[in-house]
Order: C-alpha cells, then structure tokens, then sequence
C-alpha cells in the first residue's frame, strides 16, 4: 500500500490531512515509484506570498475581466499552448502537461475525466478550485506524465498576474525574492539553489528561481519538494508569477519542461 498525504497550508497554520491508502502495484517485480503527494494550494500561496513580501509593491485592485480574454490550445505535437489577451502574453505547455484555466468550463471537464482515474490529480485540482481568485489566477498546470508513471501527479503549478506592478525584472529584484524565500517563516529551511535571469529566445528576460525544501508533517514524516519560481514582465506595469512544486525524486524530469516553458514565453503585440 503506498500512502497518499494531502498536506493544506495556510498563512496562519499547518493542518495536515492524511488520505485513504491507496493500492500499491499488484508486480512486485514492477519498478517502484514514490507516490506524489499533492501539496495544497497554500504551499503556493506561501511561496508567493514570501516573495511578494519582499519585492513587490502592493497591487492596485481591479475590477473582474470580461469573458473571452484567453486561449488554451492543445497543439498537435502535444504541447497546450495557453496565450492571455488580456495580460499581453502566451506560454507553451510541454507534453505531458494538462493546463487549465480556472473558473472555465475546461477545468470541470478535465476534473470530471483525466482526474477521475488519478486521485492525486483530483485532489489538487479541487484544492486549486477551493483557493481560486478570480482576475488573479490565470491558469493552473500539471505534470502527469503517464510514460513516467501512471496515475500520479509529479509537479503542478500556478500562474497568477498582477495587472498593477511595476517591479523591475533585474538583479536587486532577483536577490529580494530569493531573499524573501529563504528568510520566509512560513518555510523554515528553504534554501535557494539556483537563480539566474535568463533572457529567453523571444527577448523576454525571465527570472527563473530553484529551491529546495523539506516539509516535516505532524506524524514526523519529511515530504522532500523542489520549488520553481518564474518571474516576468508582460507589460511595464504589469508581472506574471509562476509557482510550480515538484516531487524532488522527479525533479530531473521536469527540469527540461521548466526550461522549455521559459524558452516558450513570448509577449503578445511585439
């Protein structure tokens, strides 16, 4: 049997909820492959939070969008590729990814099908649903990757907009947000291991942050994660944040897909 936890973190508590053991692998001879355990959506509200503390202004609120400002297109080679009209951007989704777009009709169709044989999907996907806030959120993804293992989940992500920020992408913004990260008390024992501003074939200058962190759950249980952080500007007075949390045993698995995903960022209007 292979333990599935569900961990929801929130600014002011940890709460910890443990599901239903699941079945393990009926071969014994079978590779094993450790179960993903979906982090709720507060662990990326953390993460977020924490940078937001230490480098970006407070945002000016904005009334809600009108309908019709984005596009999610699955793409015949696989990749989705997601463009926001409204923000000024698009980003490509590599294969193996499923990306939806909360509060459309997408993401209940993709809870109602992939998810339904996929617990750890399922679950996230409900939490992300439960913590959506509209204008903010943009899109959410998740690494599935049925050729590495099936019926998990090894990485999923946020994608939230700030339509009123005009935080600098450069050096003094790089080290406030890798700072905000380490020092960040919602996170004890995070440490940044990677950061750079790379700027990306499309001439878009993408802050790209890797950290490692490991989470004790109450039964004293370590939950090992790599956390990603993509910053960037699609317009002078606005800035996209990408959270992305990974199972830290797959982590050389995703590492190409954060990659591409910085190669594929591109500003709509240019």
């Amino acid at each position: 049997m292979i333990k599935r936890i569900v961990m929801l973190l929130t600014l002011g508590s940890l709460a910890v909820l443990v599901a239903a053991c699941a079945p393990g692998n009926s071969d014994p001879a079978a590779q094993y492959y450790p179960t993903y355990t979906a982090i709720a959506q507060g662990l990326i509200d953390l993460v977020n939070t924490a940078t937001a503390r230490a480098a970006l202004p407070a945002e000016t609120p904005t009334p809600p969008l009108p309908a019709g400002g984005t596009e999610n297109v699955k793409q015949p080679d696989g990749t989705t590729r997601y463009s926001d009209y409204d923000a000024g951007f698009e980003i490509t989704l590599p294969k193996g990814w499923i990306g939806v777009r909360p509060g459309n009709q997408e993401f209940n169709d993709v809870l109602g099908n992939e998810a339904a044989n996929n617990q750890a999907l399922k679950d996230q996907m409900t939490l992300d649903q439960q913590g959506y806030e509209p204008v903010k959120d943009r899109y959410y993804f998740y690494a599935t990757k049925p050729d590495v293992v099936e019926n998990d989940l090894l990485s999923y992500a946020k994608l939230a907009w700030s339509p009123s920020d005009p935080q600098l992408v450069d050096q003094n913004a790089l080290g406030e947000l890798v700072q905000g990260l380490e020092m960040a008390p919602e996170m004890p024992g995070l440490r940044v291991v990677s950061s750079n501003i790379v700027m990306n074939g499309n001439n878009v200058p993408v802050i790209v942050i890797g950290a490692n962190w490991t989470y004790e759950i109450e039964s004293g249980g370590l939950v090992p994660l790599y956390i990603n952080v993509l910053f960037f500007k699609p317009t002078e007075n606005s800035t996209v944040r990408i959270v992305m949390i990974t199972d830290k045993d797959h982590r050389n698995v995703i590492g190409p897909d954060v990659d591409a995903m910085v190669r594929s960022i591109k500003l709509l209007g240019q």
